[in-house]
């Protein structure tokens, strides 16, 4: 009788640790959800939360590190977590959770953010923000212009990362630099009604 009372106090035990693992769980996802739409105010304007329409994301190397500090520390919580009595959904969440957050640890060990210039994206490209941004009325349009006006932000963010890019050796190759340049150079010498900004 002893025995099973224990077996069934252990059951308990297992099952309320496992309860409060995917509670643990499910409160993260929920937390990292809400700091992706804090973090990214374009994307968030993108999906209807106009909370930040007039503001751009921090990008500076300092806010890249600390973001890389973050995630180590959602991982480490990820893995004291008990999954074995998770939800079938929850278990593939997890799994694809957690890979996510591996590969972009892993793909800050190779600085790759110290390439901030490229033909396919960069500040030179900001303009391709108002594809998905709302401009459907007057406020949106005052929130851009406020948006624009604070680019200077994203701009030496970007120059930052690159002077330090430039000093550790981690370049592009010159050929794709050639297009970008060519990029700023369509924007740099236009009449204000021709920019695509």
């Amino acid at each position: 009788m002893n025995n099973i009372k224990l077996i069934a106090a252990l059951i308990f035990v297992v099952s309320c640790s496992s309860d409060s693992s995917q509670t643990k769980f499910e409160s993260l996802l929920d937390s990292e959800w809400s700091k992706t739409v804090s973090d990214n105010p374009v994307y968030a304007s993108s999906m209807g939360d106009l909370s930040r329409n007039a503001e751009w994301s921090d990008t500076s190397i300092e806010n890249i590190y600390s973001d890389n500090q973050h995630q180590l520390d959602v991982l480490n919580q990820l893995d004291e977590l008990d999954i074995s009595a998770f939800t079938e959904d929850n278990k593939v969440n997890y799994l694809l959770f957690k890979q996510q957050y591996e590969n972009s640890i892993e793909s800050h060990i190779y600085k790759t953010f110290l390439i901030p210039f490229s033909h396919r994206g960069g500040i030179q490209l900001q303009h391709e923000t108002t594809s998905i941004v709302p401009l459907r009325n007057k406020q949106n349009y005052l929130d851009w212009i406020e948006r624009i006006s604070k680019i200077d932000m994203l701009v030496d963010a970007a120059i930052e990362k690159a002077k330090i890019g430039i000093a550790e050796e981690i370049v592009p190759p010159r050929f794709l630099m050639q297009k970008v340049y060519k990029q700023i150079e369509l924007q740099a010498f236009v009449e204000p009604k021709d920019s695509p900004f």
